[in-house]
């Protein structure tokens, strides 16, 4: 009876992993990765962060690795965008999304309007430099409204 019991036990428990492991894989954002984003750097000690305030709405889309913003009036496969430093890559129902320090999320495929601003071309230090260049302008900085 006890060896019974033992066994019992220790399926109750691998069962409570087993679930546990799942919720955290699968939960209602899904995995998060702040590496899997274009990014701007984070501020130096002592400087604030300054966000531009134009908007662009179109599709949000991702694409050889870089999210775009998507317009009707662009044909040329649209703008890659930069985002925060502190937002983070999430997938949920195998789509590909965004989501900043709040906990907003945008996935691909969405219409989005966006915050941000054009600051020209691609910055020095921005974050996954190298996917950003590969993936080309134009560039924009991107952040997800209130």
């Amino acid at each position: 009876m006890r060896r019974g019991w033992q066994t019992t036990a220790r399926h109750a428990v691998l069962l409570s992993l087993l679930v546990l492991v799942g919720a955290c894989a699968h939960g209602p954002d899904g995995a998060t990765d702040p590496e899997g984003l274009i990014r701007s750097a984070p501020p130096s000690a002592g400087m604030d962060v300054i966000y531009l305030t134009g908007s662009k709405t179109g599709r949000l889309v991702w694409r050889d690795g870089c999210f775009r913003i998507v317009t009707p009036q662009q044909r040329d496969g649209g703008t890659t965008l930069i985002w925060p430093h502190d937002y983070v890559a999430v997938v949920r129902d195998g789509r590909r999304g965004v989501m900043d320090s709040e906990g907003r999320t945008a996935f691909d495929g969405d219409r989005v309007t966006l915050g941000g601003g054009s600051g020209g071309g691609l910055p020095d230090d921005t974050i996954n430099h190298a996917r950003a260049a590969a993936c080309g302008g134009p560039y924009a900085s991107a952040w997800l409204p209130y």
